[in-house]
């Protein structure tokens, strides 16, 4: 904490990127805390950005921790939208909280505001340079700045790039000097000289905890990760060949037309993601008749196992997390496990009102041996800023290619306040693109360590021709 309050004593923008579970939020609590003390005379209140899943947790955190700071909710229908803005949000030490959505419809309102400090979490939501989310956070008057990520990078080194331009504008030139002087060096020749550069910029400004350091935590349970390889079903089989093939022949058609072909890669992937899945989910059927129960288990080895696994931990006394990047898939895991259990099954994803996600929050971190034990999450909605330390194993149904969106994830299980050991099952279907993607990741993960740690998907869709037809050909 003493470092966050040196450096924003300075006016430095810093960035707080820890293992998700370590603590960045009390951190930043108590700094707003010591601000308050400390510095009784400095104006402005304190803004801070999420995402809409978390408004309610940073709410409910500063109540607790920070019972003596003043906290508003930026947000929804009844949120101040007039002159008295500038004037109820200009009060030393108040805490004004908003969203991300929020911040882009309400920032002609906003920008004018001499905040005191502006603090941004889960800062991969302005990794987008040129969109008009990540401009508003740039036209935000503030002070000191922080950002708080588990993942400051999640695809491309340019995000990073864009962090800093909101944390200390300039630092790193223009984006086509970054792009020179390290993207291309780092990314595609994996220059160590470049990197080294890049490390000695970004380290006065970023402070990096991990997990796997005792000096941090020492008393965190164990966590196995487990990769679940599994066969697909003859009508998985069977939709899987016909639509590459379909596909390829359409590449063929389209050799001169590199958008068009682009496109038909990048549908063709989202296309064998839901086949690995379930044929339910590729041909978009989300419900069935209790008498289709066995039928509609037997397609898919996926459902099969998320079922013995949610039987042993519910025999146990405990709880599971169940993510899927798909809320289509979510529906019908949702319709399943209805049929499988008598008792409530929760389902959290981009469309649940706030103050739902709330409740279903508590319900599942609820210690009454009544509450729901299973909690499907879509990954986008529910992979960050959600404290689920009731949850003891994690099941990643489909994989995002992207093991930092992955990682957050399962860190809403494993982080400080976990007791007990964490199980993590990562399902892929053996010969398939999970399969070999899966492979890839592995190697290409050592880059994004030697910079910050980053991994990213988008790069599927720029391989060469033979490298796609090898990754889409199905093994078996």
């Amino acid at each position: 904490m003493t470092w966050l309050a040196n450096m924003c004593a300075l006016n430095f923008g810093v960035c707080l990127a820890d293992d998700m579970g370590l603590g960045k939020t009390i951190q930043v609590i108590a700094y707003l805390l010591y601000r308050k003390e400390h510095y009784p005379q400095y104006p402005g209140s304190t803004l801070i950005i999420c995402p809409t899943s978390i408004m309610y947790n940073w709410q409910r955190e500063l109540e607790k921790f920070a019972p003596d700071l003043e906290v508003i909710l930026h947000h929804g229908a009844d949120r101040l939208k007039d002159s008295q803005v500038i004037s109820e949000y200009t009060k030393p030490h108040r805490i004004i909280i908003t969203s991300y959505g929020t911040l882009r419809n309400d920032v002609d309102i906003l920008e004018p505001v001499p905040f005191g400090g502006v603090i941004i979490d889960e800062s991969q939501n302005i990794k987008n340079y040129a969109s008009q989310q990540t401009q508003a956070v740039y036209s935000l008057q503030g002070q000191y700045r922080v950002a708080l990520s588990g993942t400051p990078i999640e695809n491309r080194l340019m995000e990073l790039w864009s962090l800093f331009e909101f944390l200390n504008p300039g630092i790193f030139g223009s984006r086509t000097e970054f792009q020179k002087n390290y993207v291309l060096p780092i990314e595609r020749f994996q220059d160590q000289h470049a990197i080294e550069r890049l490390k000695a910029i970004i380290a006065p400004f970023i402070m990096r905890r991990v997990k796997t350091d005792e000096n941090i935590i020492d008393d965190l349970p164990e966590k196995n990760e487990m990769k679940i390889y599994m066969e697909l079903s003859e009508s998985q089989i069977m939709l899987y060949r016909r639509t590459v093939e379909d596909t390829l022949k359409q590449m063929e058609n389209a050799q001169a037309d590199n958008r068009k072909k682009r496109g038909l890669v990048l549908k063709l992937l989202m296309q064998l993601k839901q086949i690995c899945n379930h044929p339910y989910h590729f041909l978009k059927k989300t419900s069935f008749e209790s008498e289709q129960y066995g039928e509609v288990l037997k397609q898919s080895k996926k459902l099969q196992r998320v079922v013995e696994i949610t039987d042993e931990v519910i025999d146990k006394g405990e709880k599971v997390l169940i993510f899927t990047q798909f809320k289509k898939m979510g529906d019908l895991l949702l319709e399943t496990l209805s049929y499988t259990y008598e008792f409530e099954i929760l389902f959290f994803h981009g469309s649940v009102p706030a103050k739902t996600r709330k409740t279903l929050i508590d319900e599942f971190q609820s210690q009454d041996p009544d509450s729901a034990p299973i909690l499907i999450l879509s990954l986008k909605a529910g992979g960050t800023g959600l404290n689920l330390t009731q949850g003891t194993t994690v099941v990643h149904f489909d994989r995002w290619w992207n093991p930092a969106v992955e990682n957050q994830a399962t860190d809403r299980a494993y982080r400080i306040g976990q007791t007990k050991n964490v199980n993590v099952y990562k399902f892929i279907t053996v010969g398939t693109i999970e399969e070999k993607i899966d492979k890839l990741l592995e190697e290409k993960q050592d880059l994004a360590e030697k910079v910050v740690e980053s991994t990213g998907e988008s790069w599927i869709s720029d391989l060469d021709e033979e490298k796609l037809k090898e990754l889409l050909t199905l093994d078996v």
